[in-house]
């Protein structure tokens, strides 16, 4: 009998690098359609951007979370998807509303944002023990159309 081994749809592909540009790791996710490619690739690339990846041990004083907080809440928003709303598990039409420094649990929640964008961004990025995210190089896309899918 066969087995599936890739999903009909878009299959994705994101390469990263940590520290001084080496250990580059391929992360590759199959069978998303469009609004999901669009999602992951562009948490990858806010994720692994200048302003958050490569910043030694995770709350040096450079990372902002705050900032990463905000950013993450926007591209929510933007990627205003079921498949979006499904991964976090939040409505997204009161997403600008999430955060508001005048409540008690303001840092808690920011601690919230940060650990969830976290856990998506090792989907596409993988780990880094030593930084904050892995350094986004480059992405592929191809659309795989068959029925029956892949198989071997």
């Amino acid at each position: 009998m066969c087995k599936t081994l890739i999903k009909n749809g878009i299959m994705l592909s994101i390469t990263s690098w940590e520290n001084d540009a080496d250990y580059y790791n391929t992360k590759t996710l199959y069978g998303l359609s469009e609004a999901e490619a669009k999602f992951w690739l562009a948490l990858a690339k806010l994720c692994g951007s200048e302003k958050y990846a490569n910043i030694y041990m995770r709350y040096d004083s450079e990372f902002d979370k705050y900032a990463l907080a905000d950013d993450f809440l926007k591209l929510m928003s933007e990627h205003h998807s079921g498949f979006a709303v499904a991964t976090v598990g939040w409505n997204v039409d009161s997403v600008a509303v999430i955060l508001n420094e005048e409540d008690p649990a303001y840092e808690e929640k920011v601690g919230d944002i940060v650990s969830l964008a976290s856990e998506l961004a090792y989907e596409v990025l993988g780990s880094s023990p030593d930084y904050s995210f892995r350094v986004f190089e480059s992405y592929k896309a191809h659309f795989i159309k068959d029925t029956e899918g892949i198989t071997l």
